[in-house]
């Protein structure tokens, strides 16, 4: 899976925040493409479903990459780790 700038997105089980932020950064543009007005539902249609297809494997992404994120973060505040700096 690949950003928004065409460049290639972590595993989201070994995804930092920094990836997280940056995945989360480009559903409101895909919100603003998915808002306008179709000037034919024959063009329009087969994009809508490309940009539906797009956002489920993008929020698939980000759950999988926020519940990594929070057992790790979980995890090293149990075993009295910190503060906390993700691994690049």
């Amino acid at each position: 899976m690949r950003d928004a700038d065409g460049i290639e997105l972590p595993d989201p089980e070994k995804a930092a925040p920094v990836d997280l932020w940056r995945v989360l950064r480009m559903f409101p543009g895909i919100a603003d493409d998915m808002e306008q007005e179709p000037h034919s539902f024959a063009v329009a249609g087969p994009l809508l479903i490309a940009q539906y297809e797009r956002l489920s494997e993008l929020s698939q992404w980000v759950t999988t990459c926020v519940h990594a994120l929070h057992d790790k973060l979980a995890d090293d505040l149990h075993n009295g780790r910190g503060p906390w700096v993700p691994e690049d």
